[in-house]
């Protein structure tokens, strides 16, 4: 059986600003942001421009090969050759149309932590990390990733996701790599092979719909392998859209739906999901499982953690704060 996020990561860090921290102690809630609003825009697009049309044209070749008599792909090809060709080209075009459908209907919302790799890395960040926030430093929350596996149990009874998970990054440079993957991108990968052979078999719009989830985890979770120094953790959370929630109220489905704000960035609005605040304020909010911050390299880092801790007294909030050992390397 697959471990758990939890299993595998007793702890999360959540790398923000001081005024990204000060936010999540006063509202007890952690901002998933839109998918195609994330630092790095190519991220989303990672899976569809290397990954998606091989995965297609594995399971398109998997399909012809136990259905012998289906000749829908090569019918106009009169020799191996071109045969093979149609296939990729099918599978490219499938490909395109999934892209297309899937952007245009599955708004994907992310929140992103670092897991860290050793006790040194717990204690005291990454310095990759730290370097993004520059001279004015930055902070990192510790989470107790078993709590927030809880919490996301209590917002999937009450909130309706399509759908709602925490998973681990997979890095991707080539096909070598899926060797390495965690079970559930490989799971995923499955499913989309035999609902894409499925669909050779029936061209039934039903399993051509069937590969938009797969597809939209798989999305949010390829990222490239430049970055695997951060061992990145999301939480991933996609609201039903408007035709899903109008045939799930006539099934039945009564879940909340958690509808986007925006916040300013640079100019832009950035839409994002309040994960884990009550749908009112008469409801009662359920503590985020923050066990620690650190305090990022900075020159007045000692002055910083006097502030926090005060900021917490006040609060009545009970945290461990520490302070980075990582030299301060801003200008």
């Amino acid at each position: 059986m697959p471990q758990t996020v939890a299993e595998a990561h007793a702890r999360l860090l959540h790398y923000t600003s001081l005024a990204g921290l000060l936010g999540i102690l006063e509202s007890q809630s952690l901002r998933a942001t839109h998918s195609e609003f994330l630092n790095d825009s190519t991220e989303l697009r990672l899976f569809f421009d290397t990954r998606l049309a091989h995965v297609l044209e594995s399971g398109i070749r998997e399909t012809l090969a136990t259905h012998p008599e289906l000749r829908v792909l090569p019918k106009f090809a009169s020799t191996p050759v071109e045969a093979d060709a149609a296939i990729r080209q099918y599978a490219s075009e499938m490909a395109d149309s999934i892209r297309t459908t899937t952007q245009r209907f599955g708004k994907s919302f992310v929140a992103c932590f670092s897991a860290p790799t050793d006790d040194r890395v717990l204690r005291h960040g990454l310095l990759s990390q730290w370097r993004g926030y520059g001279k004015d430093g930055g902070y990192a929350l510790v989470f107790d990733t078993d709590g927030i596996e809880h919490l996301l149990l209590k917002e999937n009874e009450r909130f309706w996701h399509e759908p709602l998970r925490l998973g681990d990054v997979h890095y991707y440079l080539d096909d070598e790599d899926m060797g390495r993957a965690e079970p559930e991108i490989k799971e995923a990968e499955d499913e989309l092979r035999k609902a894409i052979g499925r669909y050779v078999l029936s061209s039934d719009a039903t399993e051509f719909e069937a590969m938009f989830n797969p597809v939209s985890l798989l999305s949010c979770y390829f990222k490239h392998w430049g970055f695997h120094e951060e061992c990145e953790v999301r939480i991933v959370a996609t609201p039903p859209n408007e035709e899903l929630i109008e045939v799930g109220r006539a099934d039945g489905e009564r879940r909340l739906i958690r509808h986007p704000k925006c916040v300013t960035r640079g100019g832009t609005l950035v839409p994002y999901l309040d994960m884990f605040s009550p749908e009112s304020p008469t409801n009662v909010k359920s503590k985020l499982p923050i066990v620690g911050i650190i305090v990022g390299p900075h020159p007045q880092s000692e002055l910083r953690l006097q502030g926090v801790k005060e900021h917490l007294r006040v609060r009545g909030l009970t945290i461990d704060v520490s302070v980075s050992q990582i030299p301060y390397m801003g200008s």
